[in-house]
């Protein structure tokens, strides 16, 4: 089974695995494009043409939300898709540099083609470890790192999210 799209020849540029679910796997290509597989179908189980303007550079699943992928894109640019919200689109698209748009551009003129721009997300741990963080590191600024705060929304399963996450992904297999 699987949506339309997401098949196309453009190079993929990340990978990522669900932690929570490792059978499934999203790819982003250099098209912008992003799609969800699972390991036992070739073809995609979800796509979403054109994420962003820009090639996809990296992507992460979110541990602390096992329904929750973010996608960075050469602009500078995370979409985060909450497939529990809306599996066709992305729930945000949120520039990372300070100031937002024209810094995002600045950030993204400096990644390049598809190198140097990353980020990555920290998990909160045991009592008074706070939410989760999005760290950013960009070429052309060595020694500094953007981090950003990620609303509890975001940060925190919901009940029964894996469950109703499988649940979900069973009615595209």
């Amino acid at each position: 089974g699987g949506a339309a799209g997401g098949g196309g020849a453009s190079e993929v540029t990340s990978l990522a695995f669900c932690p929570a679910a490792p059978s499934y796997f999203a790819a982003a290509r250099s098209d912008g494009s992003l799609a969800l597989y699972t390991v036992d179908e070739r073809a995609p189980l979800l796509a979403w043409p054109g994420v962003g303007r820009a090639a996809l550079v990296q992507l992460r699943w979110s541990a602390a939300r096992p329904a929750v992928l973010w996608a960075l894109d050469a602009d500078a640019q995370v979409h985060v898709y909450d497939l529990l919200e809306s599996a066709h689109a992305a729930a945000h698209a949120v520039p990372l540099a300070p100031g937002g748009g024209a810094g995002a551009a600045r950030l993204g003129a400096k990644a390049g083609a598809l190198g140097g721009l990353r980020f990555d997300l920290s998990v909160p741990r045991g009592r008074g470890a706070g939410g989760v963080r999005l760290a950013v590191g960009a070429p052309g600024e060595p020694g500094v790192l953007h981090v950003h705060h990620v609303t509890e929304k975001l940060s925190r399963a919901q009940p029964d999210e894996l469950e109703r996450l499988l649940a979900l992904l069973d009615e595209y297999s």
